[in-house]
């Protein structure tokens, strides 16, 4: 997940989505398709072993499948117990398959739909960013994720992003293997437990403004960025989401290749972003438009 070919992948992501944009000239566009094209593209890559054009058929059937897949999964009555031996054959490559182009596509793309969303909506946030890529990178071509270190504030908005997005509210379905106590209470053996990430990131007690989106949560009184014990929206511990890493590379080379090159602003008439939710199999954005005008 963090070799430099993965990210070079991503670079090159970013730079079919740039030209997306720039061929729009100012026009408004829905954000979605393409963003999903670039973000799954990484992952198509390894998998397939080329990237798709955003012409391309196959890849409309790809993701149309993959939604449904993802509604299908989510049903509570797909958790069967299963014994068996497990070994590699075809089915197992397939499903292996899916779930690498589901924790590298699906919840990264809303994500960066979210972003982009914010973005607008907080233009004063989206200036701040700018100023910063301007200052630490300049007109540097290529974004890497090292940049991160150099980039508080920007690291700061990607994480706060994560943080009051929450596309996530409960993590996935799991079974206590023995008898246990959680704060007192007992689990039995074989008991259900869904972790509510939701109520986390939303606790006054960890965050000052939960409510709201600020940048300020992950940043002390220096300027310098810092993480929160609090902040779990890939989950934690032995459940933690195995594409974290891709995840976050792909969010912060995207995000900041798109501020660098872009203004985004609402279409002419619109006067207010729409940041209400709705609710999923993520928690997604309604479909709205923007406009990238070149910097």
């Amino acid at each position: 997940m963090g070799s430099k070919g993965m990210e070079r992948g991503i670079q090159v992501g970013a730079c079919h989505l740039r030209e997306f944009f720039q061929s729009m000239n100012g026009k408004a566009v829905d954000p979605s398709y393409p963003i999903v094209l670039a973000v799954s593209n990484v992952v198509c890559t390894v998998v397939f072993g080329h990237r798709f054009s955003l012409e391309d058929e196959t890849f409309h059937k790809l993701i149309k499948a993959l939604h449904f897949l993802l509604d299908f999964v989510n049903s509570a009555s797909q958790m069967t117990k299963n014994n068996a031996t497990y070994y590699y054959d075809e089915d197992n490559m397939v499903q292996s398959i899916f779930d690498l182009l589901l924790g590298g596509s699906e919840t990264t793309a809303t994500t960066l739909r979210w972003a982009l969303l914010y973005m607008v909506a907080y233009p004063d946030v989206q200036e701040k960013v700018q100023q910063e890529l301007d200052t630490m990178l300049g007109s540097s071509p290529v974004i890497w994720y090292e940049d991160r270190k150099r980039l508080p504030y920007t690291h700061a908005v990607i994480h706060e992003i994560l943080h009051f997005c929450s596309i996530i509210l409960i993590a996935l379905p799991r079974e206590a293997v023995r008898d246990t106590t959680l704060l007192g209470y007992p689990v039995p053996k074989g008991s259900i437990v869904i972790a509510n990430i939701y109520s986390v990131l939303t606790d006054p007690e960890y965050w000052e403004k939960p409510l709201e989106f600020d940048p300020g949560h992950f940043l002390d009184e220096e300027g310098n960025f810092f993480s929160r014990e609090a902040f779990l929206p890939f989950s934690a511990g032995i459940c933690i989401c195995l594409g974290e890493q891709l995840a976050r590379m792909e969010l912060f080379i995207l995000f900041c290749s798109l501020l660098q090159a872009f203004r985004f602003t609402l279409p002419d008439g619109v006067k207010e972003a729409n940041t209400q939710y709705l609710l999923r199999t993520t928690v997604q954005p309604h479909p709205y438009k923007v406009c990238a005008f070149l910097r």
